[in-house]
Formats: C-alpha cells, sequence, structure tokens
C-alpha cells in the first residue's frame, strides 16, 4: 500500500483522488483520525427465505361509461316520473271534482222528490170530491151500474 501512496504522490493529482476513492472501500487510508471498522460478518440464517408469491396479472383497466349520457337518462326518467305523477294527481283531482259533482246533483234529486211529494200532496188535498160529484149531477153524468165496468187483469 505504500507503494501505491507514493506512485499516487508523483502522478497528477486529479488521478490520486480517483485511486484514493477506489480504495477507500477496501482499505484503510493512512493520516486518516476515523479507525477502520471491519464488517462483521453475517451468520447465515438457518430459516429458508419465503417464497416469493408471483404477481398476479393487472387488472385490464375498465372502461368507464361516460356519465354524460347516463345523467341525460337519469334525467329524462325524473321528467317522466314527475309527469306520470302530475297526471295521476290531475286525475284524481278530477275524480274528486267529479265525484262532490255526483253528490250534490244526488241532494238536489232528493230535495226534487221532497217537493213533487209535497206538491202532489197539496194538489191531491186541494180537490174536493162532493164539489165535483155536484158538478157532475149537474151537467148529467151519473155514477156506473154493475154492468158497465170491466175490470181489467
Amino acid at each position: 500500500m505504500d507503494e501505491e501512496l507514493k506512485k499516487a504522490a508523483s502522478e497528477p493529482a486529479d488521478d490520486i483522488n480517483v485511486k484514493i476513492a477506489d480504495n477507500i472501500k477496501d482499505e484503510y487510508i493512512p493520516g486518516s483520525a476515523a479507525p477502520k471498522i471491519e464488517q462483521p460478518q453475517q451468520k447465515p440464517d438457518n430459516q429458508p427465505e419465503p417464497e416469493k408469491k408471483p404477481k398476479p396479472a393487472p387488472k385490464p383497466k375498465i372502461r368507464r361509461p361516460s356519465y354524460s349520457f347516463s345523467s341525460a337518462l337519469t334525467v329524462l326518467g325524473i321528467v317522466v316520473v314527475a309527469l306520470c305523477a302530475f297526471f295521476l294527481l290531475s286525475r284524481e283531482v278530477a275524480i274528486q271534482r267529479q265525484q262532490t259533482s255526483i253528490t250534490d246533483l244526488k241532494n238536489s234529486i232528493n230535495d226534487l222528490y221532497i217537493e213533487r211529494d209535497s206538491l202532489y200532496t197539496q194538489y191531491n188535498s186541494s180537490i174536493d170530491i162532493s164539489a165535483v160529484r155536484k158538478r157532475a149531477a149537474l151537467i148529467g153524468m151519473h155514477a156506473p151500474e154493475d154492468g158497465q165496468v170491466v175490470e181489467l187483469d
């Protein structure tokens, strides 16, 4: 090693640094304050090295669908559902109106029946049968005899 240092001293400075730099790993450089540290020998492990599992093949990238089409379908679906809901609600309102109208008409029919019965009773009570018999006798009418009445089945 001394010989190498002497050769290095006689050579230009650039080559010395290279040679010293090459030998730094393996040998102690004289004049250095750092002592040479010997690497401890590694003891062989009695444990076997873990088997390396082969890496699975990377999954192929799935091409994701464009969301503009699916979002347009979503909006279209929401609009269709809203229109259906509006249609159903408007039908329900129309049915409620018709039921109210039917109820009002039934009530008015009942009122008319009551009024008809009232008028019929009033009309029948206004006829005086004795006055009618007197009037019929004045104009020559009389009650039918037994053979003149024909009953129909």
